[in-house]
């Protein structure tokens, strides 16, 4: 029973499938028509002030119309000689230029020959880019932490290192949130918690204040909140305000679920998953192999990531008959964050079938790049995901590698030369 049967009777099961589907569509309208949308306190509510330093603000002055002529000039002028220079700093100079005809020749001069320092239009884009990336971890809702699969596990999680600013980050939010606390207690907790901010919090939670009723940090002694924000604490941070309702989401749905198998089991709308052999999975969340195997959604999550984290570009079927999960059926059950993963992986195997030249994979993910200068010792993954660097003779981490022992230098000199990457 578990070895499936022909592709052609798993199209004609399909088609059946289809049609379950489509006498559940109308009630499935109905109940979203009674479910109320998301409403917008389903948005963390967050101060988080992403700043940017006051030298890169620009500054939108009410002008005149003939300054504002002049302003329009200057900026044409500077942008056609200077493309690659970042066009808000360009926009911040035609304004301090104004009608000053000779302000302006003297700083083009002085940018031509190299002697002003000038940002790049690269680095507007990147901090475009972040500021576009941080607004939609400030609009994450309920639903949105769900694709994880497991939010709450996940952020409750300490293995992981963190980065300095991250760090930072989590001291001034957890002694903001707790003033009655000491620096030392805060300190304490974080390390503890491998400086993990959501399972700090909650540990701090249950540590009772040195002096209760008082608080022991006066205002002008907190620390000082960074100026600039780091995405992955950003992220933990809206976790931690949204926890409960991401909680009630979840029960909600369950509700619903257990509603539609109840309802299922009238019209026999369900089917027993083959993996894990649930009898009350609901035919229209049916994952089929290509020779009809049928699997439920949960089953086919859990073992393309498996698969996937064993290095496989192709997921065959959980049941045990050798026959591939198609395209199709992945797309619609697994998590956005695994599909990629996977067709990363497929492109990193295409990639490596073609034979290129100098061809250097991050060890960590499924980046590759090519890298003709054996004397670049470092590979810089681009994978924003990542984003490790790591050596292309050892492939460890560069933390790891702030020492080397030259071996030649040993042996001629009885010393060892230590020398960072």
């Amino acid at each position: 029973a578990g070895r499936g049967v022909s592709q052609a009777w798993g199209r004609r099961f399909g088609e059946l499938v289809l049609g379950v589907t489509r006498d559940y569509r109308g009630q499935q309208q109905d109940k979203l028509d009674e479910t109320p949308d998301l409403e917008e306190e389903d948005v963390a509510d967050i101060s988080l002030n992403l700043t940017v330093p006051s030298s890169e603000r620009v500054v939108e002055d009410v002008v005149d119309p003939e300054t504002a002529a002049q302003v329009d000039s200057n900026l044409s002028t500077l942008s056609s000689i200077l493309p690659a220079v970042d066009p808000d700093f360009l926009l911040l100079k035609a304004k301090e230029i104004g009608g000053d005809t000779n302000l302006l020749q003297s700083f083009i001069s002085q940018s031509l020959e190299g002697k002003a320092s000038l940002p790049s239009r690269k680095e507007q884009d990147k901090r475009e880019a972040r500021k576009k990336e941080e607004l939609v971890i400030r609009k994450l809702r309920p639903p949105d932490f769900l694709e994880m699969g497991d939010p709450h596990s996940h952020f409750q999680q300490t293995s992981g290192a963190v980065g300095e600013q991250y760090r930072q980050l989590a001291i001034y939010y957890l002694s903001k949130h707790f003033p009655t606390h000491t620096r030392a207690q805060v300190d304490k907790v974080l390390a503890r918690n491998n400086n993990h901010f959501v399972p700090s919090i909650k540990d701090i939670k249950e540590l009772a204040p040195p002096k209760k009723g008082k608080q022991v940090v006066s205002a002008k002694d907190r620390p000082k909140k960074p100026e600039e924000m780091d995405l992955v604490f950003l992220k933990e941070y809206v976790y931690y305000k949204l926890e409960a309702r991401i909680r009630k989401h979840q029960e909600k749905l369950e509700a619903t679920r257990l509603r539609d198998v109840k309802n299922a089991k009238k019209t026999g709308a369900l089917f027993e998953c083959q993996v894990c052999y649930d009898e009350d999975c609901l035919l229209r969340d049916v994952a089929m192999c290509e020779t009809g195997c049928l699997l439920c959604r949960e089953c086919v999550r859990r073992g393309a990531g498996v698969a996937i984290g064993d290095g496989m570009s192709d997921i065959e079927c959980l049941a045990g008959c050798g026959a591939r999960m198609g395209d199709e059926v992945l797309r619609a059950a697994l998590l956005p964050r695994i599909l990629e993963r996977l067709l990363q992986r497929r492109q990193m195997v295409e990639v490596e079938a073609a034979g290129l030249q100098d061809l250097e994979r991050c060890p960590a993910c499924s980046f590759a790049t090519i890298m003709p200068d054996p004397g670049v010792k470092i590979l810089q993954c681009g994978n924003p995901e990542c984003g490790k660097q790591t050596c292309r003779a050892c492939k460890e981490v560069r933390r790891f590698l702030y020492l080397l022992i030259s071996i030649s230098s040993f042996y001629t000199s009885g010393r060892v030369t230590m020398s960072p990457l």
